[in-house]
């Protein structure tokens, strides 16, 4: 997130048994290669290891808020859900194979709506890494800002190239073309449809949505490789059985 626009930076090809802090910190490098400066990282329940969390805290100048999975029938993270008030306290990550590791977490007792419309209490846990001058309302808010990546998932959708093929690098290409497309058109927003007015940057993001562009997109690749409007047929011989 840049000035609440939202650009993807870094994809990677993730292969089986990859382990995710190598996957981080492939990312993180080649963000930092860029030259763009990172203050805050939001990772999902599945990167919530002890691993992950080692290799994170050793990044200097980098703040991560990662949600917890909530788990354990009277311990673990689930005997952190008591009262009924958010609260900030340490809580112990145990594992047969990398030990034990003391972190920072935020238990936040929240409202939450239903699809129906009606709303319930949850709990919610977050490991808090190299954070220290938040309340549970401000990180609950601040995590709130990474579900922007589903819309990443969904622009993706819309334009990634289909194929059947099952070769793993060409449908990594098709991937990486779709993002690539996504940023070019948040771009233009920003730098060409700005409401005119005081205070914050506003766009007419209603005057190019993303199907128009990809119409512009296709009318530019017929113009360049031609449309295919007749198709001969070949001189086939059938005969009666």
């Amino acid at each position: 997130m840049h000035k609440d626009v939202r650009f993807t930076l870094a994809v990677e090809l993730v292969r089986p048994g990859d382990d995710l802090i190598n996957i981080l910190n492939r990312l993180v490098r080649r963000v930092h290669a860029l030259k763009i400066r990172l203050k805050r990282g939001y990772l999902d329940k599945g990167f919530c290891s002890i691993p992950v969390m080692r290799g994170l805290l050793a990044e200097p100048g980098l703040s991560i808020i990662m949600a917890a999975p909530i788990k354990g029938k009277t311990g673990g993270t689930r005997a952190l859900c008591q009262g009924r008030r958010s609260y900030r306290t340490e809580h112990t990550f145990r594992s047969h194979e990398y030990g034990e590791l003391t972190v920072p977490v935020m238990v936040v007792h929240t409202r939450c709506k239903r699809r129906d419309g009606t709303a319930k209490w949850v709990w919610l846990v977050y490991v808090l890494l190299n954070v220290l001058d938040l309340t549970p309302r401000q990180v609950r808010k601040a995590y709130r800002r990474r579900f922007g990546i589903e819309s990443s998932y969904r622009l993706l959708e819309q334009v990634r190239g289909k194929t059947t093929a099952r070769n793993a690098a060409l449908r990594f290409l098709w991937m990486g073309i779709a993002l690539l497309i996504g940023n070019i058109w948040i771009a233009l927003h920003w730098k060409f449809l700005r409401r005119r007015g005081s205070g914050p940057r506003r766009v007419a993001r209603q005057a190019f949505i993303l199907p128009c562009m990809l119409q512009f997109l296709r009318r530019a690749i017929e113009a360049i490789y031609g449309v295919i409007s007749i198709i001969d047929p070949p001189n086939v011989k059938t005969a009666n059985l």
